[in-house]
């Protein structure tokens, strides 16, 4: 599926189908050094085949690619 749902959680739980939907930009505060927030993510198809989960420690003012070109990786 070439646009899949995306679901995500930022309190560390496993995300399901009943998460956030992934709409937009995800806020993240700068709490100094170290991982400012987690998001735990899954890709949904629209036959609601799930990936595996990716997590993604963000920290402020530090880049991050995954999935090379792609929008999201399984």
């Amino acid at each position: 599926d070439p646009s899949p749902d995306i679901y995500y959680t930022t309190n560390g739980a496993t995300p399901t189908t009943s998460s956030t939907l992934y709409t937009g930009a995800i806020v993240v505060t700068d709490h100094g050094a170290g991982v400012d927030l987690t998001i735990k993510a899954i890709a949904v198809d629209s036959n609601s085949n799930a990936s595996a989960v990716l997590s993604v420690d963000v920290k402020v003012n530090e880049s991050f690619t995954f999935g090379s070109n792609k929008p999201y990786s399984t």
